[in-house]
């Protein structure tokens, strides 16, 4: 890294991590690309109806320490709100929540390829991003959230640096520090689907326009262009 000219980083950790490199460097956030942003130019219509669907997009079993943040509040939820069925996308070993005869709520998919993932995000009314408390987590970038959020769907995220900067508690998202956020959160989220939905769409109209393909764009070329005057 010491050889290179300049840095783009996608998060405020990450450019605070490469400050003693002595090179300039730029936040270039993570982006929607602009195909994305015309397919999905509508939000979803969403029917009122009784059963609730939650994703979480697991990816890789290195995930299972950060799933333990809200796996004990999921326990509680699925027990008591038979209408729930969570989601899980990608590979994590569930076998203690199958044991409790919960396997009638849980939907285990394979990783999906990334526009197949857009249109399972279509399906789904709540989005979860739980992460350890840790230096290597608030490097990650908004994407979880974003992504998420480009089709109405609201996020119960834990409170890393970037998901906190993004996310307004209770208005466009929440924030869950504790097992007992996590499990008022998601009862809150279950349990009053209006006030859900309005949180999603808020989602959209505040989060989305930050992460466009044009603007990140526009940070690079400026970053290009401040470097190219500098020689």
């Amino acid at each position: 890294m010491r050889l290179v000219d300049a840095y783009t980083v996608t998060t405020q950790t990450l450019l605070r991590s490469v400050t003693s490199l002595n090179a300039p460097a730029k936040i270039i956030p993570n982006c929607l690309s602009q195909r994305l942003l015309e397919i999905y130019s509508l939000p979803p219509k969403r029917e009122n109806k009784r059963e609730t669907h939650i994703s979480y997009l697991s990816g890789t079993a290195t995930h299972m320490a950060d799933f333990a943040e809200c796996r004990k509040a999921l326990v509680t939820l699925l027990s008591e709100r038979p209408d729930v069925t969570l989601h899980i996308v990608g590979k994590l070993d569930l076998d203690d929540m199958l044991d409790q005869g919960l396997g009638d709520q849980i939907r285990q998919h394979g990783l999906m390829p990334y526009d197949a993932m857009h249109e399972f995000l279509r399906t789904v009314d709540l989005n979860l991003a739980p992460l350890v408390d840790s230096s290597f987590n608030d490097a990650k970038s908004e994407l979880k959230i974003f992504e998420a959020a480009l089709h109405e769907v609201p996020t119960i995220a834990s409170p890393s640096a970037a998901y906190k900067a993004v996310i307004n508690d209770g208005k466009n998202g929440y924030l869950a520090r504790s097992h007992n956020d996590w499990h008022m959160a998601l009862f809150a989220a279950v349990d009053n689907p209006e006030i859900r939905r309005t949180i999603g769409k808020a989602a959209r109209a505040d989060i989305v326009p930050l992460y466009t393909a044009d603007l990140s764009a526009e940070c690079l070329s400026e970053f290009l262009e401040t470097l190219r005057a500098s020689k």
